[in-house]
């Protein structure tokens, strides 16, 4: 198993304009990880409503992509979220799955 963390900032999101952001693993995954997000930190504009959608728009053995949206009149001036992925780590492949490996996707090899 393979747990990678870390945390990402965005800026100035308001209803028009939504805000995406890819994460790299290093290394990457055997298989799709599972992402778990976290709120840290939001600094929001004064008399503002917070409202705020975090999601993983796209899962792949080697990135995700993050999205962060609000609605209505929040404007979110800044904040901090964190990430996790956790999954099956990608020297556990056999030498005929590493044959399947999209050319140019690195192995970095940890001890057992």
């Amino acid at each position: 198993m393979l747990v990678q963390t870390g945390h990402v900032q965005i800026h100035n999101i308001d209803a028009s304009s939504p805000h995406t952001i890819r994460v790299d693993f290093n290394p990457p995954y055997k298989r799709n990880p599972h992402i778990q997000l976290g709120i840290i930190a939001l600094d929001v504009a004064p008399d503002n409503e917070l409202r705020i959608n975090s999601n993983v728009e796209e899962i792949h053995p080697d990135h995700c992509i993050l999205r962060f949206n609000t609605w209505a009149s929040s404007n979110i001036t800044w904040g901090r979220i964190s990430w996790m992925a956790i999954g099956t780590a990608i020297h556990e492949l056999s030498d005929e799955d590493r044959d399947e490996l999209v050319p140019g996707t690195d192995v970095v090899e940890h001890p057992k």
